[in-house]
């Protein structure tokens, strides 16, 4: 179970912006050392982004600054985000770095802004010594993290264990907006993770694995709604026991010199443990070789009638 702590006075907020700017409906002052029960969390611009289990005036997803606050496993009994007062990493978008940026522009007297973005295992660096120059190093940076283009939320739904002949579903759901909705009914995930994702209009999915037999539950291309999450649903029966991977690959489309085209995004892979089913290994091994085993009991009693 997730519990945030609020670990000095602050607020839950609607938008990871100032308390100051935001209307008295739109912010709520938390008293320190408060606990909330909460279902999933991420981190964007200096904040958490948290949802609730238990709605607070009838919303489940609000932001607290990251400084003030600190989420705990409990069923684990140790902290998943540890902040230490000093060196504290401050997390910006780009957005808001151009904002600044662009703010001192007109004091830095044609001096070279260097910006240097990581994304991954990658790492780009931009330089830009007038407006237009900088304008296009955040551009750049933009397109290399995939930040400028819309963003959303992906919840991939499968079991830990399975075992070898028995179906079990795998499901993946995609959201632009996240929100309570969005983690219920779920099937197997007790800890749910969430990752963000681009997104587009239309998106398609597709599973594989190693050593399964999977069938699509559904079409694999299908659209992305505003106000509601997307799911796909695959029926996947393992084969052979030890651990095996299941892993996704999510299109989504994008435009190319005003064409439409397709991307596709990885999704992490999920290791599952598959037990062995001796009853299905056996029945199996029956099916398959049903002629042998039948020529094997045939032979021996034809040779005594024969020696008779």
């Amino acid at each position: 179970m997730l519990t945030l702590t609020t670990t000095c006075e602050t607020y839950f907020k609607v938008l990871p912006t100032q308390a100051v700017l935001l209307a008295d409906n739109e912010n709520l002052f938390i008293q320190a050392d408060r606990d909330f029960t909460i279902q999933a969390y991420a981190e964007e611009r200096e904040h958490f982004r948290i949802v609730l289990t238990k709605p607070i005036r009838d919303q489940t997803v609000w932001f607290v600054l990251i400084k003030d606050s600190k989420v705990t496993d409990l069923s684990k009994a140790e902290s998943v985000k540890a902040f230490p007062s000093k060196n504290l990493l401050w997390i910006f978008s780009l957005e808001s770095v151009g904002e600044y940026f662009r703010s001192l522009n007109d004091h830095l007297l044609g001096k070279s802004i260097e910006l240097e973005v990581e994304s991954k295992s990658r790492k780009i660096t931009v330089n830009a010594s007038s407006r237009q120059e900088l304008d296009a190093a955040i551009k750049a940076a933009q397109d290399f993290t995939g930040e400028g283009a819309p963003q959303g939320e992906i919840l991939f739904d499968t079991p830990d264990q399975m075992k070898v002949g028995i179906p079990e579903i795998v499901s993946i759901r995609i959201t632009k907006k996240l929100t309570y909705d969005f983690f219920e009914d779920l099937i197997h995930t007790q800890e749910v993770e969430v990752e963000n994702i681009r997104v587009s209009q239309f998106m398609a999915a597709n599973l594989r694995g190693d050593d399964f037999k999977i069938e699509a539950l559904g079409n694999e291309e299908q659209i992305i709604e505003d106000n509601d999450f997307t799911q796909w649903d695959w029926k996947v029966v393992p084969l052979k026991g030890g651990n095996r991977k299941l892993w996704a690959s999510i299109t989504i489309q994008v435009k190319v010199e005003n064409k439409q085209a397709h991307k596709t995004l990885p999704v992490e892979v999920k290791e599952i443990s598959v037990k062995i089913n001796p009853v299905y290994s056996t029945s199996n091994f029956v099916v398959q070789h049903w002629q042998w085993l039948i020529a094997s009991a045939i032979i021996p009693i034809v040779g005594l009638l024969l020696k008779k």
